[in-house]
């Protein structure tokens, strides 16, 4: 069955960095924290994006400190972290119309790095907080402010290459050049470690700088405020998804229900973006950003992707509409067409409740809800859908994988973000796919007063502004609802059906008088009921 519902909750919002990791995703920003990649061959520091560099770009969002960009190709970055036993590796890219220089060398062109290295996100920089400057076109790397010379980088290398449409850097410090910025701000190089992180670019078109893109903080004074700046956390694993499998299938209605949360499903923020930028208000911040969660079982694949967007619009071509692209490659074999029988792509737009491309056998699920700061869409591939295109589900199963998204706040696309790789042309070449793997499954997390009975919890005494909570232990139609003495419903204040979880509904009194009334819930089969008094 599909379903259309746009409903305006902001309930939804409120999970966004709630949860833990508990598989790793290397190369992907997962709950806040950019998992930054093992690598087992160092790239070589000559300025160039060689081979072992070929997972995700970060993308870098404008921030506006000056005059607005000169146009929407003005300047744009994205940058790549990377890890070993021997160094620390990053690699900027960016793409600049003008590149200057001027004697303040924070008002050039320049490539700024900002480490706090225990990750404590205090309120100012203290003495393990570094700042570290590289204007282009320069061969070394400035110390912008520490706490003393030796958190100066004592070893590092940097390698810097003009191109057509910019300029690259590539900068290595090894773990010797580390250990020699003191015991306060030396990193460990192992798996499961944590800093503090940010970038930013700055973009100078004349004689000072006109804007700046930034990572992670929001505003140009944040390089003094390290709880402003971002988390990377080193891991383990090469740059491979990790896709987990739920025991129970997500309800499809555009909500992120308990199906996604208790399984810690890790949501993957999306934000390579190309073919087009997208619009930045007066804030500095882009209006559009996007995440996506995955997960799969025998039934079938799962999506949910959540969409911050200021404008939602429809077009006569389906690809420039507001929508998500759906890629899959059933072997991975990085075929550079779709002529093996197993690549396929579905584009699903806003508000439509069927894929607009796709293979004609398709049947997917599909629910769209609107929110306060965009709209969600939640979706469902069943395996028999997915096996019209000779793609296989099961634990350990290698495929490639890319999700996309569009945005139109006018009348064309103006801009994508996506989850692997920066081209707009994944629909015509699948090498350009990421690699996921079918993981084995996650043990939900389910609270045991969830998963075993219904609970309802109210105050004795009701007043207007009163908060009804209670527990639905599984999939169910849930009814809600104050009863007089006579047994007559006075109000009913849920109807509708609910997964698993805890929740609270604000009492809704208008229409009532004084008195006492029964409280009573019925789901999965049970009923609870509370008796109380409303005073109003």
């Amino acid at each position: 069955m599909k379903r259309l519902l746009i409903l305006s909750k902001m309930l939804v919002l409120l999970v966004c960095f709630s949860l833990m990791l508990s598989a790793a995703n290397a190369g992907s920003t997962i709950n806040g924290r950019l998992m930054v990649p093992y690598v087992v061959d160092a790239p070589t520091n000559d300025g160039v994006e060689d081979a072992s560099w070929t997972f995700q770009d970060v993308g870098l969002f404008t921030l506006i400190d000056g005059n607005p960009p000169m146009g929407a190709e003005d300047v744009s970055a994205w940058y790549k972290l990377a890890w070993n036993e021997d160094a620390l590796y990053l690699f900027v890219h960016v793409v600049d119309d003008t590149i200057a220089a001027v004697a303040n060398s924070w008002e050039s062109d320049c490539v700024e790095i900002f480490i706090d290295g225990q990750n404590e996100k205090a309120g100012a920089l203290d003495a393990n907080d570094v700042q570290w400057r590289w204007v282009a076109g320069e061969d070394t790397l400035a110390l912008c402010w520490a706490s003393g010379d030796n958190l100066r980088p004592a070893e590092y290398y940097l390698s810097w290459t003009e191109n057509t449409d910019g300029y690259d850097m590539e900068l290595e410090v090894p773990v010797a050049g580390l250990e020699k910025l003191g015991t306060p701000m030396a990193i460990s190089m192992a798996t499961g470690t944590e800093i503090g992180f940010d970038l930013q670019v700055t973009d100078n078109d004349s004689i000072k700088s006109d804007d700046g893109l930034r990572w992670f903080a929001a505003g140009g004074s944040d390089y003094g405020v390290p709880s402003a700046w971002g988390t990377v956390k080193f891991d383990g694993t090469n740059d491979t998804l990790q896709i987990p499998q739920v025991t129970i299938a997500p309800y499809i209605d555009g909500l992120l229900d308990a199906e996604w949360t208790y399984a810690d499903v890790p949501e993957i923020t999306m934000s390579v973006i190309g073919g087009g930028t997208p619009n930045c208000p007066d804030s500095g911040k882009p209006d559009f950003s996007t995440s996506f969660r995955a997960a799969w079982n025998a039934e079938g694949f799962y999506l949910f992707g959540r969409v911050v967007d200021d404008a939602i619009r429809l077009h006569a071509d389906d690809w420039q509409c507001d929508c998500w692209e759906i890629y899959f490659d059933g072997d991975d074999s990085k075929n550079s067409d779709y002529s093996d029988g197993n690549d396929v792509q579905w584009r699903f737009v806003f508000g439509q409740d069927s894929a607009t491309q796709g293979p004609s056998s398709s049947e997917c699920d599909i629910a769209w809800e609107q929110t306060f700061v965009g709209y969600n869409v939640e979706l469902a591939i069943p395996t028999a859908t997915l096996a019209d295109t000779n793609i296989t589900l099961a634990s350990d199963a290698v495929i490639g994988f890319e999700v996309q998204a569009a945005d139109n706040d006018g009348s064309v696309r103006e801009g994508i973000t996506k989850w692997w790789n920066k081209s707009n042309d994944s629909y015509l070449n699948p090498s350009l796919f990421g690699t996921a793997i079918l993981s084995a499954v996650n043990e939900d997390k389910v609270p045991e007063e969830v998963a075993t009975n219904i609970k309802l919890s109210a105050p004795a005494i009701l007043t207007s502004n009163a908060t009804i909570s209670y527990t639905v232990p599984a999939r169910s139609s849930v009814k809600l609802s104050l009863y007089n003495l006579a047994g007559q419903v006075a109000k009913t204040l849920v109807n509708e059906a609910q997964s698993a979880g805890i929740y609270n509904v604000p009492l809704e009194a208008s229409g009532l008088a004084n008195g006492v009334y029964i409280l009573k819930i019925d789901a999965c089969g049970t009923t609870a009921i509370n008796k109380v008094l409303l005073i109003k």
